[in-house]
């Protein structure tokens, strides 16, 4: 306690923001295995993972009221905001976030539908709600965790690239705790690094949270969710 005093006011702020992290992910976790027990059926036992997500949330929000953390992100986003590849501040190519968002969407639609136009039309309809729903618990509350609070409070101790790159890959080997394999979790942080790009340049968390939005559907109608 006495060292953590007297860190640099950055330093505690980074090691205070992962401790909360930490603590609320164990708790997520306890609750989540406890649920297992208790739940039977598929769609329930993962909807009601994704609710206890709050759990970090509020150790998240904890931390932030103590440390009075700004939020980079609660804005409206700025859809004209260009961002740029390979490296989302600089590259060969650039691209306004609407033009990118639509693109994205359309990739991930194109991949997601050959596995979907396997199951029958009966079938995704009976899917359609807790797809909504799962979808839309899923994308915010994730975002809200990795590009809402951590992006945010890593952005005040540390240097942007940084942030960005650590966010990033938490966000994707988070998922082997819900038992996504380790390969599809390291494509996730790939992923979570244009998610965090598109927030850092748009300044808001809607464009992360539509195109999470439209991943999670995919993953319910593919059945990809199911086999986690």
């Amino acid at each position: 306690m006495m060292i953590f005093i007297y860190l640099k006011k950055g330093n505690r702020k980074l090691i205070a923001t992962v401790s909360a992290f930490l603590i609320g992910f164990l708790l997520y976790r306890a609750a989540a295995l406890l649920l297992t027990q208790l739940l039977d059926g598929d769609e329930a036992r993962i909807l009601f993972n994704r609710i206890l997500l709050l759990f970090i949330i509020f150790c998240l929000m904890i931390n932030s009221r103590f440390f009075k953390h700004r939020f980079h992100y609660l804005h409206k986003p700025d859809w004209h905001a260009t961002i740029y590849f390979p490296f989302i501040w600089s590259g060969f190519h650039s691209l306004q976030i609407k033009y990118f968002l639509i693109m994205a969407m359309l990739i991930n639609s194109i991949v997601f539908i050959p596995f979907i136009i396997k199951h029958d039309f009966n079938t995704l309809k009976g899917l359609l709600l807790f797809a909504i729903g799962f979808s839309l618990i899923n994308a915010i509350l994730e975002e809200i965790i990795w590009r809402g609070y951590l992006l945010s409070q890593l952005k005040d101790s540390v240097d942007d690239y940084f942030a960005l790159i650590i966010t990033s890959i938490g966000f994707g080997l988070q998922h082997i705790s819900i038992g996504i394999p380790l390969i599809p979790s390291i494509l996730f942080s790939f992923g979570g690094i244009f998610f965090a790009g598109i927030v850092m340049r748009s300044k808001s968390l809607i464009p992360s949270i539509i195109w999470h939005f439209l991943i999670n559907l995919g993953m319910v109608f593919s059945g990809f969710i199911f086999r986690i």
